[in-house]
């Protein structure tokens, strides 16, 4: 007889967001989220990050689309600028302060410096947010294991490479 093992609870939620991404045509991101799913045990957790802005409004945005995520995937997905949004005053947010890379990469390591973290940038192209910002901020907190997604949109695939562009 053959004993059947079970997923972890945070595979089948990656499983879930892989699938939410993968059907709105954001196929490498997905393969990110997928990628050694099997030898992961660790806590997972995920940031849509944006470039940041210091009107509420993005922020706002911002956390309504990690939220339509984290309601299809059943994961918790954190809204997450890269810069600026700290700086917005918490009753401009409902309430509720803004949180850029540093700040949220610190209070994750503080919560867990065990859990790996899985950045899917809301950006368009392969910005300096993408490639500077946000491996810098990721670097200053190298106790986490952190895996940074192609980015979410891209106007043009031609003007980038399909890898680059996360195409």
């Amino acid at each position: 007889s053959h004993k059947r093992t079970r997923p972890s609870t945070g595979v089948c939620q990656m499983d879930r967001l892989a699938t939410v991404l993968l059907a709105a045509g954001l196929g490498s991101a997905a393969l990110v989220l997928l990628r050694r799913q099997g030898r992961r045990m660790k806590k997972t957790r995920v940031a849509l990050v944006d470039n940041g802005s210091l009107k509420p409004e993005a922020t706002k945005s911002l956390r309504r689309l990690a939220a339509a995520l984290s309601e299809r995937s059943k994961l918790q997905v954190d809204a997450v600028s890269a810069r600026f949004a700290d700086r917005i005053k918490a009753k401009d947010l409902d309430g509720k302060k803004g949180e850029v890379l540093e700040g949220w990469f610190k209070r994750i390591l503080e919560e867990d410096p065990q859990t790996e973290v899985r950045l899917l940038p809301l950006l368009i192209g392969p910005s300096d947010t993408l490639t500077k910002a946000m491996p810098e901020s990721a670097k200053k907190v190298n106790a986490l294991q952190v895996e940074i997604a192609p980015p979410l949109v891209s106007l043009c695939p031609a003007l980038f490479g399909g890898q680059e562009s996360g195409a």
